[in-house]
């Protein structure tokens, strides 16, 4: 109980965002430790056998046979938003697969488009520098502060993204059942969206149809961390597509990003 008194604390001095605490409480209690961790187990087994390496998955969807690393494409804002990351002096998250959200993002020549979960802004520097090529385009992304987290922390939200890029882009700073519906409202059709919020069944479940609804014929759906439960399996299912499913190798060991194409 005390290690929970601070993140009690916290959400108490950050009130609108109370409703997110409930969520996450019913969420843990729906779910057993047990049944969490074998959901999981099997949720691992499911994206295994089917995971290709991200330049296969490009490939497959776009035909494109060539990618190379953002890092080498734009070293200039790659090397300045490390500089920037480094001066916050924060320990932020990762943010996805970059250079599948990159080409993907090419490959359909988005204008619209919907990410949640911001973090440091990786995957928004990632969309930003597709976007920005074509006039007009706008980023929107949804996310909270991490709970817990400190109020230098809470003002990092997105700083990887440069001035430059920032008239493609809109943060909207809330949780994703009341940042999301006002996403979709500026933008109730797109052309590709991002989900890296969120992770508990309920979240990914509630957030899903919604994007999924406002992507148009011929967009594409990418979900980071799937192999955290089996709702991106489920929704699959639902839609009745046949998602590609992405492995790569991370600080936590192998993780798991799931893309649908929309019909």
């Amino acid at each position: 109980m005390i290690n929970k008194l601070p993140l009690l604390w916290w959400y108490l001095r950050h009130p609108a965002l109370l409703p997110d605490l409930f969520h996450r409480v019913w969420s843990r209690l729906k779910f057993t430790r047990t049944d969490r961790e074998a959901l999981k187990r099997e949720a691992v087994q499911w994206c295994a056998v089917r995971a290709v390496l991200t330049v296969a998955a490009i490939k497959q969807i776009t035909g494109q046979n060539h990618v190379s690393s953002l890092d080498e494409i734009f070293s200039e804002h790659f090397a300045w938003a490390h500089r920037r990351i480094t001066d916050s002096g924060q320990k932020m998250p990762g943010g996805g697969n970059l250079e599948l959200i990159y080409y993907l993002a090419e490959y359909v020549q988005a204008h619209k488009a919907i990410e949640t979960g911001v973090g440091a802004g990786w995957s928004s520097l990632a969309f930003l520098l597709s976007l920005s090529k074509r006039e007009g385009s706008l980023l929107i992304s949804t996310s909270m502060p991490y709970p817990g987290s400190s109020k230098i922390a809470e003002s990092s939200i997105g700083c990887a993204v440069p001035s430059s890029l920032k008239k493609f882009w809109q943060l909207i700073e809330k949780p994703d059942r009341r940042a999301l519906p006002v996403a979709l409202k500026l933008l109730p059709s797109i052309d590709i969206c991002h989900y890296d919020s969120d992770k508990s069944v309920e979240g990914r479940m509630w957030a899903y149809p919604r994007l999924w609804q406002a992507l148009r014929p011929g967009g594409i759906f990418i979900s980071d961390d799937i192999d955290d439960n089996l709702a991106f399996r489920d929704f699959s299912v639902s839609v009745k597509q046949q998602p590609v499913i992405i492995k790569s190798e991370g600080a936590m060991g192998m993780r798991y990003t799931g893309v649908l194409v929309k019909p």
